[in-house]
């Protein structure tokens, strides 16, 4: 992508601030919106985030694709999460929602870190297939981890699909306590 290493890990450093102030507002929309809501706004700007990310390459500049993907993947991502949290943990009981919730976190570390590894294998399947090899920097590479993240970006439409059609539109209206376990999340 033309740039050096150092560089590109410090653009990406110039969106933490953007990123962390938008994970504490995470708690604003899944109470107003609805989880269903929250998730399908976040899985919507998922999907696009990696759309564009897949579209990265030595000839693309930073500025577009790259960019508008490293805001609006993340930001989907925080959405997503927030939304799963209210649907995951709504309508536990109170004795076993600390279960309930450690379930939850397992899940958010799990269910991430099993994506990526299996996005990296196609990745590096991909370029095999292209004529490279395991330390292929070039273009085979590239190619590689932008068929991954299309796939990724066809998954989470596909999650998007499954959410629209499996949670109910209208939910029954959280309780105090169930919108007090959300935002403490």
């Amino acid at each position: 992508m033309g740039r050096a290493a150092d560089d590109r890990g410090h653009a990406g450093l110039l969106l933490a601030g953007p990123l962390v102030e938008l994970a504490s507002w995470r708690r604003l929309f899944a109470p107003r919106w609805g989880p269903r809501t929250t998730m399908l706004s976040g899985l919507v700007l998922g999907t696009v985030g990696l759309y564009f990310l897949g579209r990265l390459g030595d000839d693309r500049p930073y500025l577009s694709p790259i960019l508008p993907g490293m805001v609006v993947f993340p930001s989907g991502a925080l959405l997503t999460f927030a939304g799963a949290a209210v649907v995951a943990l709504s309508g536990t009981p109170r004795e076993p929602a600390g279960i309930a919730g450690g379930l939850l976190g397992a899940a958010t570390e799990l269910g991430p870190t099993a994506g990526f590894v299996a996005l990296v294998s196609i990745a590096s399947s991909w370029t095999i297939v292209l004529g490279g090899d395991a330390t292929d920097t070039g273009a085979g590479r590239v190619a590689g981890y932008g068929l991954a993240l299309d796939v990724a970006a066809v998954g989470f439409l596909v999650v998007a699909v499954v959410t629209y059609v499996a949670l109910p539109r209208r939910p029954e209206a959280p309780s105090r306590q169930d919108e007090q376990r959300s935002t403490s999340l």
